[in-house]
């Protein structure tokens, strides 16, 4: 997990220095979604809200980090980093590398030797939002759809209902 944490610190900052001259564009959004975090071990679902940031990095670069809340299956949260491109103009849709934590409330089974599953969950997926829609206030995106895997040979699903972010 740190090493993983020390890669992805490293990528932000060299993305950042080799785009030190660009205008780098902040829109904090809201969005409203689910998930599904299936495996042989570990069970975690839920619909809810969350929060971010997205950084337009260039015409075509987008850097998103947000947190989220899911209820269903407990209280499950969400961490998201998120790796884009985007389409220029009024319609812009967008494909995105993610890698999000899953913690909290989730149902285990136990594993072999006994013991219970790493908390957090980790997964690696790619979300498509073919519906998203931008100009110069802010973004607005509708059904965004993910597909991805974890650790336990798990299955990740994610969709996100409606996404609207305001630029500053």
């Amino acid at each position: 997990m740190r090493k993983l944490r020390i890669i992805l610190t490293w990528c932000m900052l060299s993305c950042t220095l080799l785009m030190a001259q660009t205008n780098i564009i902040y829109t904090p959004y809201l969005q409203s979604g689910g998930m599904y975090f299936s495996s042989k071990n570990i069970t975690s679902a839920g619909i809810g809200s969350g929060i971010g940031l997205c950084l337009g990095i260039s015409k075509y670069i987008l850097v998103q980090s947000d947190a989220n809340i899911y209820w269903m299956n407990g209280n499950a949260g969400a961490f998201r980093f998120a790796i884009g491109y985007k389409r220029t103009g009024r319609w812009s849709p967008a494909v995105f590398t993610n890698l999000t934590t899953i913690f909290g409330a989730r149902t285990e089974i136990l594993l072999d030797d006994g013991a219970r599953p790493k908390n957090p969950a980790l997964a690696l997926s790619v979300r498509l939002s073919p519906l998203r829609w931008e100009n110069e206030q802010g973004f607005i995106s509708v059904f965004e759809l993910g597909y991805g895997f974890g650790n336990y040979n798990a299955k990740y699903l994610e969709t996100c209902f409606l996404s609207l972010g305001l630029k500053l």
